[in-house]
């Protein structure tokens, strides 16, 4: 297969260090290699993944704190950003969905008409080549994403970037599926007091027996709604986390409720 120029030089220019086997590491490992890191790479680390989660911590599903984004890590998504005021965060756990329709999910372009009431408004366009992406011609597609949304009773409007990439299933390995999130500016909401300012999302899914697909969702957030109410703040993560278990639920209802969108032309 032939790959552009682009990836070439991307996945060229850089060593790949061997993925740690704690979570505290891995999540960061796969933020700074969504891109660089061969396939063989991403499978030896969600073995390493799912070996640090347990079997049956993801079938009940765990989440929790993590240490703070490496201070690079924006770099590789063209940031120059001080992480340390982002909180740590993520979760684990199953899907009941198939890999191929977790695919249609996560590339499907309104995301508002599956997962209602989460927008005010809802606008993304690919950036790069869909049909090369869904052809295995391309290893990735990406996209930029326009949100109003509403948080604690206040509006607010962010610019994001994203995309997915597919990791083909192997005599040893699952298929897999890696999508990586940034906001690329602060925020803008509607009440001075309140802010939005680094959001750093990486997910890892791969596929299990049977129609399962295990989640791992790994976020560092910086936001701020007044009053000392923060990302440092204990309940502010568990708001968070909740709305991430909303979602991984309702993902399971649109696989199981014959929902799953068709993949673009």
């Amino acid at each position: 297969m032939l790959l552009p120029i682009a990836w070439i030089a991307l996945t060229g220019c850089r060593n790949i260090e061997e993925a740690p086997e704690d979570l505290d590491g891995l999540f960061p490992w796969y933020w700074q290699n969504y891109q660089a890191a061969a396939d063989a790479d991403i499978q030896d680390a969600t073995d390493k993944l799912v070996a640090a989660l347990g079997e049956d911590a993801l079938l009940d599903g765990l989440d929790g704190t993590l240490s703070d984004l490496p201070p690079d890590g924006p770099e590789v998504v063209g940031l120059d950003t001080p992480v340390e005021e982002a909180a740590g965060m993520f979760l684990a756990g199953t899907i009941g969905c198939g890999v191929n329709d977790l695919e249609a999910i996560l590339v499907h372009l309104q995301q508002d008409t599956l997962y209602t009431d989460i927008y005010d408004r809802y606008e993304r366009s690919y950036q790069s080549d869909i049909g090369g992406y869904l052809d295995r011609s391309l290893p990735d597609v990406s996209w930029r994403v326009s949100v109003d949304a509403t948080v604690l009773g206040t509006s607010y409007s962010e610019e994001l970037e994203g995309g997915l990439r597919y990791i083909a299933e192997t005599d040893a390995h699952p298929a897999i599926l890696l999508a990586r999130t940034w906001l690329i500016a602060p925020a803008t909401f509607e009440s001075d007091n309140k802010s939005f300012e680094q959001d750093f999302q990486i997910e890892i899914y791969w596929a299990r027996s049977g129609q399962d697909v295990g989640h791992a969702y790994a976020m560092w957030r910086e936001m701020d709604f007044g009053s000392g109410f923060n990302t440092d703040d204990e309940g502010v993560v568990r708001l968070q986390l909740n709305g991430l278990w909303d979602w991984d639920e309702r993902t399971t209802e649109i696989c199981q409720n014959g929902e799953v969108p068709p993949l673009p032309n």
